[in-house]
């Protein structure tokens, strides 16, 4: 189940990246969508979210977000179950429910909920969710692609360079992606 997750999450990575030339990226869409506020956005818990109550390590994951240094990550959720370097220094730290990916610069760049996160969005949208509950909070400002028969949503904000995806199927969240559009620029060369 993890290795499958990890490979959702370097499909969302890979494939926006340009990896496979006839799929799109974030990058497509950036003149094609009204920008939507991202700035609140980190990996936070469930709890605070209004959720409910926070286990452990959910507590010890809150606050991290995109630009935080590496040993931030290390702190706050401790060693990863596996790190795997991607490419040109993109690297993967894959913990149970999310992961991270940092560049060579040491800060998180991207960064995902996976099917066994109990974290949530800025707006409380987490993996389970229906996609038109995300319509709902995150607005009509959206693109929609898809990427190796997985369809997305994405939102992008042009002030912040950042974007969120949400992979879904049968109307239902699988994955959720927050990134700096930065990542997919160095990736397309």
């Amino acid at each position: 189940m993890k290795k499958g997750i990890l490979l959702i999450c370097l499909l969302f990575l890979l494939c926006s990246c340009g990896v496979q030339k006839q799929e799109s990226s974030p990058l497509d869409y950036v003149d094609k969508v009204a920008s939507t506020d991202l700035s609140g956005e980190m990996a936070r818990s469930g709890a605070e979210s209004g959720a409910g109550l926070e286990s452990e390590p959910e507590r010890e994951s809150r606050g991290l977000s995109l630009g935080a240094a590496e040993q931030l990550l290390v702190d706050s959720k401790g060693e990863p179950m596996e790190k795997v370097t991607i490419i040109d220094n993109l690297i993967n730290w894959v913990y149970a429910d999310t992961s991270f990916f940092t560049l060579m610069d040491h800060v998180v760049v991207t960064y995902g909920f996976n099917i066994e996160s109990k974290m949530s969005t800025s707006k409380g949208i987490k993996v389970g969710d229906s996609i038109q509950e995300a319509k709902a909070k995150y607005g009509q400002a959206f693109y929609s692609r898809k990427q190796a028969n997985s369809q997305m949503i994405g939102y992008i904000d042009k002030k912040g360079d950042t974007m969120i995806e949400f992979l879904f199927e049968k109307d239902v969240i699988m994955s959720i992606m927050v990134s700096q559009l930065e990542v997919f620029r160095k990736m397309a060369g």
